[in-house]
């Protein structure tokens, strides 16, 4: 292993083979001057194993610096490097510190305590690499195929080529807009906006038929189109393949990153396909809203006349439609027979009508000439039955007939439109005198015989009953007082 600390913020990022691991919790204080002890441990034991290139810094390394160094040696004289143990003496209790100086500057070896220490054989790639790798990779000294040492870019993600000079896959200004993704080989056809390759019009097709009309042709076979034609269609669909699973690159977003280059925040629930997204924000369409736009609004805030529910408005009392817009308001109120939708009654089983007054015992709907009040029919003026179907005589006949089809069949003895005159006895009238003041009565039939009060004159009438006038003369008599 190969390990690289970078400090600066207070704390202290672990690296292995030049990839980042860890962030530590604790950092060396930048202007402390006690002695450092390489490979001690607060409980007194310690390092056990090899160590090699040890470099102190004056600064925190960025990571790409600490990935370029994580093999080959350096020059001695980087910016901000303050030690440099190579620890290649191979013998003796002091390490010198191997790096160039600048003037004014001092060398700062270091003592060999430990116990055991020894040299050993390194078999680190610390041999120095001359590739550049054009900034965007790291240089390896490796073992060709023949044994010989060769330098050769291992490129960081994002890049590639022989000097890591082509960038692969999108992002400013690292790949993926780094560390939002990063970079994967994959295939053309797996790669964003990527599309097959058009081939030529009915290709396929054309060549089939051609070579069908050429077997018809005696030596055909011999010529060998039938065997071109068929290497022809086959060359056009591998190129096709190979088009489509050429080696390629594309970037894989991490967390809340979305896009070509994971440039982009993504919004969450991909704004439940009800908005559009701008920079992890929502821009909901016309009827949604919230962070996610999950929230259907309803029509016109319900007219301010009821709440939304889900999108749907629960219209207050008195108001109906779809934004409450309608006042509910039936006739008569539905007569308490029913319910008001959309200012329409919905009667109860046995009621109908606009507004529900019609019970079923009123039949045949009072026949036009009543109202239903209570369940019962109650008749126009003129009309009766329990349908209001029967025309009403007139005073109901005065007690004295039955009414049949409107017309009183009088009891005898009595006549008249309502029954109310009496064809038996005359009508008698009287005349009560007292001092100058007088009142009269007029009665009929035996009863008139009573209404003659001691010392009064009464006056007769007679008629005719051949003539409907009177006829003849009165008789004005002293009354007869049984003596």
């Amino acid at each position: 292993m190969r390990h690289a600390g970078r400090t600066g913020t207070g704390s202290s990022s672990l690296y292995i083979n030049g990839k980042w691991v860890q962030a530590l919790g604790y950092a060396i204080e930048s202007k402390a001057t006690n002695p450092i002890l390489l490979g001690e441990s607060k409980l007194g034991e310690g390092f056990a194993g090899v160590m090699d290139e040890v470099r102190i810094y004056r600064r925190a390394l960025p990571p790409r610096e600490v990935s370029h160094h994580a093999a080959g040696r350096l020059s001695g004289n980087e910016t901000g490097l303050l030690v440099y143990y190579r620890f290649d003496e191979g013998f003796g209790n002091v390490a010198a510190d191997t790096r160039l100086p600048r003037e004014g500057q001092v060398r700062h070896d270091a003592a060999l305590n430990g116990a055991f220490t020894t040299y050993v054989i390194s078999y680190a790639p610390f041999e120095t690499c001359n590739l550049k790798c054009s900034n965007h990779g790291m240089c390896l000294v490796v073992e060709s195929e023949n044994g010989f040492d060769q330098h050769v870019c291992k490129c960081e993600q994002g890049y590639d080529g022989k000097h890591c000079e082509s960038q692969v896959c999108p992002g400013t200004p690292l790949p993926c807009t780094h560390p939002n993704g990063y970079c994967q080989r994959t295939i053309m056809a797996d790669t964003p906006h990527w599309k097959a390759p058009n081939l030529p019009p009915f290709f396929v097709e054309k060549a089939n038929m051609t070579r069908d009309e050429l077997l018809k042709y005696k030596g055909t076979l011999q010529t060998g189109v039938k065997e071109i034609l068929e290497n022809a269609s086959k060359v056009v669909l591998q190129a096709e393949w190979e088009a489509a699973h050429h080696r390629a690159w594309k970037c894989v977003c991490k967390g809340l990153w979305t896009g070509d280059a994971c440039e982009k925040k993504k919004c969450p629930g991909d704004c439940m396909n009800h908005g559009v997204c701008d920079d992890g924000k929502c821009l909901c369409n016309e009827g949604w809203r919230g962070t996610m736009c999950s929230v259907k609004l309803c029509p016109n805030s319900c007219s301010e006349h009821g709440q939304c529910v889900n999108g749907t408005c629960i219209c207050d009392a008195g108001y109906t439609g779809e934004d409450c817009a309608i006042l509910n308001q039936c006739q008569n109120g539905c007569s308490g027979h029913g319910r008001c939708v959309m200012a329409e009654c919905q009667c109860d089983a046995a009621y109908t009508g606009d507004d529900c007054s019609w019970a079923a015992s009123c039949y045949n709907f009072c026949s036009g000439r009543g109202n239903c009040v209570n369940d019962v029919c109650v008749c126009d003026k003129l009309y009766t039955g329990v349908d209001c179907s029967e025309p009403r005589c007139p005073s109901d006949c005065s007690g004295r007939g039955d009414c049949v089809k409107g017309i009183c069949m009088c009891e005898p003895g009595f006549e008249g439109a309502a029954c109310e005159e009496d064809i038996i006895w005359p009508m008698r009238c009287s005349t009560q005198r007292s001092g100058f003041t007088s009142s009269s009565s007029c009665k009929r039939g035996v009863e008139a015989l009573k209404i003659i009060p001691q010392g009064a004159q009464v006056m007769q009438i007679k008629f005719e009953r051949e003539k409907s006038k009177a006829s003849g003369a009165y008789q004005i008599f002293p009354q007869d007082n049984g003596k």
